[in-house]
């Protein structure tokens, strides 16, 4: 998946929108692929206390005409409670509108003020998460690493940019 987002700040609110272009390859099947866009935004309650809210592929889209098969229409909400500086938790609630319900929780600790390292679960199925954050500079390196009982290990690298504009 290749994306392509945009967020701003607004006061006490954030916003952000997604652009993702998503192929998925399989050997003996072929290849299928689409267009979809994500939509999601937090407020700021205090310093301490965050809430999230987003919708992944409100488009609905599919992988290509002749396959058709569905990519998911997923909302989250969830709440970011900041007890120090270094310290985070998190937690949200998930659907896909074709599944149930589902809850995540996770913890994110600074070592310093360019490294994290960060843990969590999800409840049903079960998986764990740990990863590892860098800032350098305008970039944001983040690993993570999911073990999940039907699929072993996974590993996923982003690499963000940061831009911000000239306030003269």
């Amino acid at each position: 998946m290749y994306s392509l987002g945009y967020s701003n700040k607004i006061g006490f609110v954030r916003l952000g929108v997604r652009a993702n272009y998503y192929q998925m390859r399989i050997s003996e099947y072929g290849t299928a692929h689409g267009f979809l866009m994500d939509f999601g935004g937090m407020i700021e309650l205090s310093p301490e206390l965050t809430l999230g809210a987003s919708i992944s592929n409100f488009t609905a889209t599919s992988l290509s005409d002749v396959d058709r098969s569905s990519l998911p229409v997923i909302m989250k909400l969830g709440v970011c409670y900041k007890p120090s500086e270094h310290i985070s938790i998190v937690a949200d609630l998930v659907k896909d509108v074709e599944y149930d319900l589902q809850w995540r929780a996770g913890l994110e600790y600074w070592l310093s003020g360019k490294i994290a390292l960060r843990t969590g679960i999800n409840a049903e199925p079960f998986s764990a998460f740990f990863g590892l954050g860098l800032l350098l500079k305008q970039f944001d390196v983040d690993y993570a690493l999911n073990s999940n009982q039907f699929l072993g290990l996974s590993h996923q690298v982003t690499v963000a940019f940061r831009y911000q504009k000239n306030h003269d």
